[in-house]
Formats: structure tokens, C-alpha cells, sequence
């Protein structure tokens, strides 16, 4: 009989070429898998991000029951996330864009990272609070929604467009919208700095899927100078006692717990808080 090369080999005679062949990834981010955790911690990556991603939903801290109970009725099913206390993930809604659920405000689009990230800054009212890179606004309008009227928040981007953006969604609140480059200074220090900075997104590549080709290392390594810039800026602005988080939606080491190691080591007047 004939054999055809299929690309495919048996789990245990893996290697990062053939992973990258099965599950459609450039061998360069196989590669940094393996590197930061092993063949088999590849091959578990690259089969996570091959999965279709849930709707992820945040519901409205102030109308949560109602907003369940909406969706419910709407014939929709719900399943609660495991972290942050006002996710769901939704499904088997008929219609969940043209609902009235959801052109009532009770709740909109988030992942629940992206909202377990305002948890850990956990803002309170009447602190002077700054997110420094927020466009295009999801994370700025969770904090309002935690801390209510009569806040203290800015919300910077350094893109016309997206600040344009931002503008929009926060027109009728009162947080200060700034076009702002947050590796600058600003006149004035924060109880809470959130620093969700740009990154190569390789930690989306489930729900965008084209970003592991359109990223390469150096496309890395230029991020990971940018993220170290406003760091520096954003210690400068937490006030002593204040809170910075650093957040990026990438599961790669050298933007997450390496440029954290590099922080604490530069910055020893800051110490890690655990979240409970």
C-alpha cells in the first residue's frame, strides 16, 4: 500500500514543527511554548486555542438579579463565571444583540478577565483612580459601574481616533477623558493606576485566531520595551499605599511574569499583593 505524509504524528513523538503543523501555529510561538513550559504544554496551548471561545458577558453590578432573570425569560441560558462575581457565559440565547436585555443596558459584552482585572484593582468611591491606556473603555466603565456617581477617574489613550472612541461611550459620566501619552506625566498622583497595556494579544488567539500570524518575536520585544515605559510612568503616578495593576492579554512570559520580575527588582518600594 502507499503511504501519504499527513503532517500528523502520534502525541508522544510530538515535536514543535509537527505541533505547529496539526494545530495551525507559526512555529516561532510553538516554540515559546515549549521554551516556557515543555512539549506537552505546547501541544495543550495550541489545542486551547484551536477551541471556539464562549459570549462572555458582564452583567451590571447594580441589576444583576434583574438582568438573569431577563435573560431567562428571553430563553436564554446562562452559565456563571468562575471568577469574577458579575460574568456569565451566554448561550442558546435566540437573539442576544437585538434583545431587550441588552438594549436595556442590563449587561454587556467582556471576558471575564478583562473584568477580573478591575476586580483586582477593586476601586473604591472617592479614590482618584487613572487608566492609563482605556480605550476602547470596557475596563474605565466597569470601574464607574463598581464606584458610582461622584468618582474621581481618568481615562487616557494616546490615539485620536480611540479617544474619539472613549469620548462616546463616556459622555454621560463623569470621567475625564484625556488624549493623553501614558508614558508622559500627568500633574497628580492615584490611589489606583490601572495599566492594561498594549501587548502582542497572543493570549486572544482563540477568539482572533489571524493574530498568531500577524505577530512575530521582534513584534514582541517592541511591546515589551513600550509596556516597560509606562510601568515607569504608572509607579510614578501610584500615590504611597496605591494600587498599580499591570495586566496584557498575552500568555507569553516575557510580557507577563518576566517584565513583572524586572518591576520588582527596579522598584522595591512595590510588593506583590496576592488576590484572595
Amino acid at each position: 500500500r502507499g503511504l501519504i505524509r499527513t503532517g500528523y504524528a502520534p502525541k508522544n513523538e510530538m515535536t514543535v514543527a509537527a505541533i505547529a503543523t496539526r494545530f495551525g501555529h507559526p512555529p516561532w510561538l510553538v516554540k515559546t511554548y515549549e521554551v516556557a513550559g515543555g512539549l506537552d504544554y505546547a501541544l495543550a496551548r495550541c489545542e486551547a486555542n484551536n477551541r471556539r471561545a464562549p459570549l462572555t458577558i458582564r452583567l451590571s453590578s447594580t441589576t444583576r438579579d434583574v438582568a438573569i432573570a431577563a435573560l431567562s425569560d428571553e430563553g436564554a441560558t446562562l452559565e456563571l463565571g468562575r471568577f469574577a462575581s458579575n460574568a456569565a457565559h451566554l448561550k442558546d440565547h435566540p437573539n442576544p444583540f437585538g434583545s431587550v436585555s441588552f438594549q436595556e443596558g442590563l449587561w454587556t459584552v467582556q471576558d471575564e478577565g478583562s473584568q477580573l482585572i478591575v476586580a483586582l484593582l477593586d476601586p473604591q468611591p472617592g479614590e482618584r483612580i487613572w487608566d492609563m491606556c482605556a480605550a476602547p473603555g470596557g475596563k474605565t466603565a466597569y470601574i464607574l459601574d463598581r464606584v458610582g456617581a461622584g468618582n474621581s477617574i481618568t481615562a487616557s489613550d494616546s490615539h485620536a481616533t480611540k479617544v474619539t472612541t472613549l469620548r462616546q461611550r463616556l459622555s454621560e459620566t463623569e470621567v475625564k477623558v484625556l488624549e493623553h501619552d501614558a508614558c508622559k506625566p500627568l500633574d497628580t498622583v492615584f490611589d489606583r493606576v490601572l495599566l492594561d497595556a498594549p501587548c502582542s494579544a497572543m493570549g486572544l488567539v482563540r477568539r482572533h485566531p489571524e493574530i498568531r500570524w500577524r505577530r512575530t518575536m521582534e513584534d514582541v520585544r517592541a511591546r515589551v520595551a513600550l509596556q516597560w515605559s509606562l510601568l515607569e510612568n504608572g509607579a510614578l503616578h501610584t500615590a504611597p499605599g496605591g494600587v498599580l495593576v499591570y495586566s496584557v492579554c498575552s500568555d507569553l512570559e516575557e510580557e507577563g511574569p518576566m517584565q513583572l520580575q524586572r518591576f520588582l527588582i527596579a522598584h522595591p518600594d512595590f510588593t506583590v499583593e496576592q488576590p484572595t
